[in-house]
């Protein structure tokens, strides 16, 4: 009974001490937290005082990307199934179509990555210069702020 006791009390220690620790953030970690991309996403489009032809503009770039970004996820998903049926068949299948199968994965998100670029620059060059100017002071205000968490900044926001 003592050992129950002396177990069931180094399980709850060790519970609340993991507790503690996964609760422990700085204040400014948990404002970060707080705002998801998303927010500061709209916090800058806000700032930049788009226009109304700018609007129109960015939202129809924005909805090019999405169709095309859709269908070649789907694309991937499908090309991962076929990997993963052709991987599991075992014997049956050669080294050489996974690797054909892997390359045409690599491609097409390679061209999301580029996409998503041009996007950027497309974005970009819809924007005036004082725009361009918030638009980079603010990127580099965000990046200063998370420097832990910045590098998926620079995923959306490659330059400045």
């Amino acid at each position: 009974m003592k050992k129950k006791r002396t177990f069931f009390l180094f399980l709850t220690v060790v519970f609340i001490f993991l507790s503690v620790l996964a609760f422990a953030q700085s204040s400014e970690e948990k404002k970060m937290v707080k705002k998801r991309f998303h927010v500061l996403a709209r916090e800058v489009m806000d700032e930049l005082k788009l226009t109304e032809k700018q609007q129109a503009d960015l939202h129809a770039l924005r909805e090019e990307l999405k169709d095309e970004a859709i269908s070649t996820w789907k694309k991937v998903d499908e090309l991962q199934i076929k990997l993963r049926e052709s991987v599991l068949k075992g014997a049956e299948s050669s080294g050489e179509a996974h690797n054909e199968i892997i390359n045409k994965i690599a491609a097409l998100k390679a061209r999301m990555v580029k996409n998503r670029l041009e996007y950027w620059i497309k974005f970009v060059e819809i924007l005036d210069s004082s725009q361009r100017e918030t638009l980079a002071d603010r990127l580099k205000e965000l990046r200063e702020r998370r420097p832990k968490r910045g590098s998926h900044l620079r995923q959306y926001f490659p330059f400045p």
